[in-house]
């Protein structure tokens, strides 16, 4: 899918190798801003507006991505963004769970770079339908 411009994501990831690889495999296509935990996302989102919130659901000591979701949509430019869950709780019941918590898209780990990106292009591809 063809974009007109890079589309922006906000990716919340804290395992390094997790969050270098997403950056890899995305970097020529979207502009990627990574952060570690829910207070550096917050703080990276409060003045900006993304494409795309994607968003690790156990993000460590913690915290979690469904919390994080539920912040981060109290901005009112991120109110409507869409949001990809990428987790490794894998169980049907977990992705309907998260898609009741207000996540529109979802994504088991592991997944294929083919996987990722098919999964942020209908992300992307249902809010330009939805604008």
């Amino acid at each position: 899918m063809k974009h007109t411009h890079r589309p922006c994501i906000l990716t919340v990831e804290d395992n390094d190798h997790t969050r270098q690889l997403v950056s890899y495999w995305l970097k020529d296509t979207f502009d990627v801003q990574m952060a570690t935990n829910p207070d550096e996302a917050l703080s990276i989102a409060e003045n900006r507006s993304f494409d795309l919130l994607m968003l690790d659901i156990n993000l460590g000591r913690g915290h979690n991505g469904v919390d994080l979701l539920h912040e981060l949509r109290k901005q009112p430019a991120l109110s409507r963004t869409p949001a990809l869950a990428f987790t490794a709780y894998a169980m049907p019941s977990d992705q309907k769970r998260l898609l009741e918590e207000g996540f529109t898209h979802y994504i088991s780990k592991p997944f294929t770079k083919a996987e990722l990106h098919e999964a942020i292009d209908a992300a992307l591809s249902r809010a330009s339908l939805a604008a």
